[in-house]
């Protein structure tokens, strides 16, 4: 009997009902090798806002799957193209007369195109992220750091959802 289970294990888990972990699928066309990634056009006014997104989503695609990433968009099987429309740096919270918490959103116009097929495997033209919240410590020290760290982590969090959600296809 001992000698049985490992067997009848293996047998179990290989007629599995098909069920995958959140943040582990990717309903994109086998075929697609090499993606390209160009830097990100950014219509609002926040400073190096395209290089951070860009560099982002390079990394949350590198880490989540096998594909060949490259700057360009020729030469590619498929080609994702981001437009930038809204960035949003709002207070949400106050002390006294200071500002102590502020939320950052991130818009952008999305698209995901097969260039072999020449068919859009992704498109949003509405993508926002969720509100990324940070504070301000009383006093207020290093209050541009403390923005700069916050959009660092926003764009990651940009860069997270915005893969999940065109390699899952929701």
């Amino acid at each position: 009997m001992k000698k049985l289970l490992p067997v009848l294990l293996c047998v179990l888990a290989s007629t599995s009902c098909g069920y995958k972990l959140a943040g582990t699928g990717n309903f994109l066309p086998a075929y697609i090798k090499k993606m390209g990634v160009p830097t990100f056009k950014n219509l609002t006014g926040r400073y190096e806002l395209d290089q951070k997104l860009t560099t982002a989503v390079i990394n949350a695609l590198t880490s989540r799957t096998h594909y060949d990433i490259v700057p360009t968009d020729t030469g590619v099987d498929a080609l994702l193209t981001v437009t930038i429309n809204m960035y949003l740096d709002q207070p949400i919270a106050f002390h006294e007369s200071r500002t102590k918490q502020y939320q950052i959103r991130i818009g952008a116009s999305i698209e995901l195109r097969d260039v072999v097929k020449n068919d859009v495997l992704y498109a949003n033209p509405g993508f926002i992220s969720p509100p990324f919240q940070y504070e301000i410590p009383e006093g207020g020290a290093d209050i541009y750091q403390r923005q700069t760290d916050a959009l660092n982590l926003a764009a990651l969090d940009f860069a997270r959802r915005l893969v999940s959600t065109m390699l899952e296809g929701f």
